[in-house]
């Protein structure tokens, strides 16, 4: 019996929701498929999500850019429904890197 309940009582392990693209041209690439996967996942896992205000902060983030520049953007959603964002300068890869 007292294994049975054990599962009622145990600690739900913390963990965020993660999509990552790229920004060109101060556009997020894909972004509706970025979109589109957080809010299946945030439903599978019942965050809380509204995927205009990620929108809206997108388009912030990305007006930020520099248009002949492009980066690499981490979107992170919360259990709580925070959104946060990780930008890094995307650099090209060196031609030895790109030899089999």
């Amino acid at each position: 019996v007292h294994q049975k309940a054990a599962v009622l009582y145990r600690k739900q392990a913390r963990f965020q929701l993660i999509t990552t693209g790229k920004i060109s041209q101060k556009q997020l690439m894909f972004e509706e498929q970025h979109l589109e996967r957080l809010r299946k996942a945030s439903r599978y896992f019942a965050y809380p999500f509204d995927p205009e205000i990620l929108r809206q902060k997108i388009e912030a983030e990305c007006q930020t850019c520099d248009a002949n520049q492009d980066y690499r953007l981490r979107i992170s959603l919360s259990k709580s429904g925070e959104i946060e964002f990780s930008r890094q300068i995307l650099t090209p890869l060196s031609p030895s890197f790109c030899q089999a």
